[in-house]
């Protein structure tokens, strides 16, 4: 029974990986994070490098709550600050319509290998939508396999 949905999960995945063993890393993949105090894991966990940006996301089964990190794809170990705009950044999406961007954050990255496209941090953030609300999002961690 493993196998099989092994095999289902690189037949619906895997169009956008070069084998099964990508496959893999994306099921223990994670984005975990506490939104205003609770407790979020996203279904998905995903990394895409395109145009020297890497963008980590986090999203339920629906894609309905989103969770994006971008980022520099040559990005180093070290400690980072995030913002809105810029070479750090990052977006809560909590039901696909509403966008909160971040105004200010931590990332730390702590693994990075880009030979094999995998990568591993911590973040926090406070984010702001356009109607002037605030969200808090702390205590954030993920490890993602990309493109």
């Amino acid at each position: 029974m493993r196998s099989l949905s092994i095999l289902l999960v690189c037949l619906a995945l895997g169009t956008g990986f070069g084998s099964c063993n990508k496959v893999t890393d994306v099921l223990t993949s994670y984005l975990r994070v506490s939104v205003d105090g609770t407790n979020w894991s996203s279904a998905v966990s995903t990394g895409t490098a395109l145009a020297g940006r890497l963008t980590i996301a986090g999203s339920s089964l629906n894609g309905g709550t989103v969770v994006n990190i971008l980022v520099p794809a040559d990005i180093q170990p070290g400690d980072y600050s995030l913002s809105a705009v810029g070479s750090y950044s990052a977006q809560y999406k909590p039901d696909g319509v509403n966008i909160y961007s971040a105004v200010s954050g931590n990332l730390t990255i702590e693994e990075h290998d880009q030979a094999r496209k995998e990568i591993k941090g911590t973040f926090s953030f406070s984010a702001l939508n356009v109607g002037g609300n605030t969200i808090s999002l702390t205590d954030g961690s993920f490890s993602v396999s990309y493109l």
